[in-house]
């Protein structure tokens, strides 16, 4: 039954990847619309991370922000799926504007570059453009359902990218990479394990954050930068920014709190398009209340 289910599945992923962009945005923002009147646990955790994140914003104005978050969610289900599944010529055809670029191709190309893509916009399409500059290594967490992994590798990897997994090979193959002086990409923010963060501000709340960053820069000395692929009306718009400052610092403390703000950062460039849904704060401080409470 479960081979049943995952050829169903990968069936219906290549059918909607077969989809025009516009024919693929209409229907997720028809999921969305679905998804915000029925409302499931992910809606419920929308609204309660745009709540405590958004204080200053009218219960109205965080509604909404919810309801276009949820929206925009699925669009990203679609979208990715046509992403992935075309091809880089056509991707480069959605691209509408890339800012901060010399940020890459100006760099010092005697030390390694490290590239930040928070959850905000399409990460897959920053990813993407990113291949494109050079040798790159991602960092990637291998989906639960495990016939969903080889569509997302060869996805990730049409241009010669290295997709490494969350364990202990997969960082020192960031590390070495980075001591060649090539590029790797990171989604900053996941939640760790127990072992691989500690807690620093976030929206004004304490999160779980992770070290990887903070650890590969003190031992490598690498360049960092922000990046981001917002899904504007005709396509897509890349955004590469310096890295807030103190996220190279000797301190814990400094960098991953720098890190949260490069996150911030890349929220304000379209908060609708965060992944909201994910319970970034489920873990706290030992004595602090459950965050997600109904």
């Amino acid at each position: 039954m479960e081979k049943i289910i995952a050829k169903l599945t990968l069936l219906t992923l290549r059918s909607i990847g077969r989809l025009p962009l516009p024919a693929g945005l209409f229907f997720g923002t028809l999921l969305g619309r679905i998804a915000w009147l029925v409302g499931p646990r992910e809606v419920h955790t929308t609204r309660r991370n745009i709540e405590a994140c958004y204080p200053q914003l009218s219960a109205r104005e965080q509604t909404a922000l919810a309801r276009q978050s949820v929206i925009e969610s699925g669009r990203l289900a679609f979208e990715i799926n046509i992403v992935w599944q075309r091809s880089t010529e056509w991707l480069h055809g959605q691209i509408v504007s890339i800012s901060g670029e010399h940020l890459i191709t100006q760099r010092d190309k005697s030390r390694g570059l490290m590239i930040l893509g928070p959850h905000v916009g399409n990460w897959e399409v920053l990813g993407a453009i990113c291949s494109g500059y050079g040798p790159i290594a991602f960092l990637y967490q291998p989906p639960k359902k495990k016939h969903l992994e080889p569509l997302m590798i060869a996805a990730r990897s049409k241009q010669g990218a290295t997709q490494l997994p969350t364990d202990v090979r997969g960082v020192a193959g960031l590390m070495r990479t980075l001591k060649r002086g090539e590029t790797i990409g990171i989604l900053p923010d996941q939640n760790p394990d127990d072992n691989g963060g500690d807690f620093a501000e976030l929206f004004g709340h304490q999160a779980l954050t992770m070290t990887l960053v903070h650890k590969l820069l003190q031992k490598t000395g690498a360049q960092v930068i922000m990046g981001a692929a917002i899904r504007v009306p005709s396509g897509f718009a890349i955004h590469f920014w310096e890295a807030p400052a103190g996220i190279d610092s000797a301190d814990e403390a400094e960098s991953l709190r720098a890190l949260n703000v490069g996150v911030e950062q890349s929220v304000a460039l379209a908060p609708s398009q965060y992944q909201w849904e994910y319970k970034r704060f489920r873990r706290q401080p030992e004595g602090m209340p459950r965050f997600y409470h109904r």
